[in-house]
């Protein structure tokens, strides 16, 4: 008898749900750098404030320009982009980002965690750990070596939208319960979520590198879809489903800081030398 070949194939089973927005937001910044549009058309004016799209992607969409997450406005993403385009949203974004990008997963349609933009795209841990792979190379895809977006638009997603509203964000009720879920105990008082880009919460505190705490993005579907990324390293991770008591968060955290010692290790070695 022969030796037997086993290949374990990737398949789009896991409901990204929040992770979804960063797709959304990739094919917003490509059609920006096509001129179809900019982040910074308004979208609802009146009651004394312009909303924009990046008010949107930020969570900074409240009358008063403070933090306030919500899924509310993010409706209105996918009949923009038809109107646009004069194609379906799902088609849209699947020529302009999926495809380049290289992933195998699917927005879909019926989601169960309206809205689709924001909540309704399935794939795999293969496409998690290529979006964050895609972000920390500057918008160049390692799956397919194709540039999905600039370098420039990456920096607009990672950048801190939230300085001029850090006073609510950090007594948002979802900041404030992330912070205590996520914060190591061994660690200072500092809390580990430090701001918010555009779909990505901005972190400190999970790993250090010769001596100083290192910026980190963190994206979080629920505790199903969870995906860490910074200047050294990637880390992903997906569940079936979400497990009251089993949470993934925890295990991302732990992996990231066990793997960001052995780096800070690496670092200290060359830096010694």
């Amino acid at each position: 008898m022969g030796d037997t070949e086993v290949v374990v194939k990737s398949k789009p089973d896991h409901v990204f749900r929040c992770v979804t927005k960063i797709l959304t937001i990739l094919l917003f910044l490509r059609l920006e750098e096509m001129s179809l549009l900019s982040i910074d058309d308004i979208i609802e004016a009146g009651s004394g404030r312009n909303v924009t799209w990046k008010h949107v992607f930020s969570n900074t969409a409240t009358i008063s320009n403070e933090f306030e997450y919500s899924n509310d406005k993010w409706v209105y993403a996918q009949a923009f982009i038809e109107q646009l385009l004069g194609t379906i949203f799902e088609e849209a974004v699947s020529y302009h980002i999926l495809v380049p990008m290289g992933l195998i997963g699917y927005f879909e349609k019926h989601t169960e965690y309206p809205p689709m933009v924001a909540r309704g795209y399935r794939g795999s841990n293969e496409d998690l750990m290529v979006i964050g792979s895609t972000l920390a190379s500057g918008g160049v895809s390692p799956k397919t070596a194709l540039r999905v977006i600039s370098s420039n638009s990456v920096q607009k997603i990672l950048r801190d939208s939230t300085k001029h509203a850090k006073d609510t964000f950090n007594n948002n009720k979802v900041v404030e319960s992330m912070n205590r879920f996520l914060k190591d105990k061994s660690s200072s008082g500092n809390n580990v979520v430090r701001g918010y880009g555009l779909g990505l919460w901005r972190t400190k505190g999970w790993r250090t590198r010769l001596g100083k705490d290192v910026q980190g993005w963190l994206s979080m579907g629920s505790s199903e879809a969870l995906l860490y990324f910074d200047e050294d390293m990637v880390v992903s991770m997906c569940a079936e489903q979400r497990i009251l008591g089993l949470e993934l968060t925890v295990s991302l955290k732990d992996v990231v800081q066990e793997i960001g010692s052995r780096l800070n290790d690496a670092y200290n070695t060359l830096d010694s030398k």
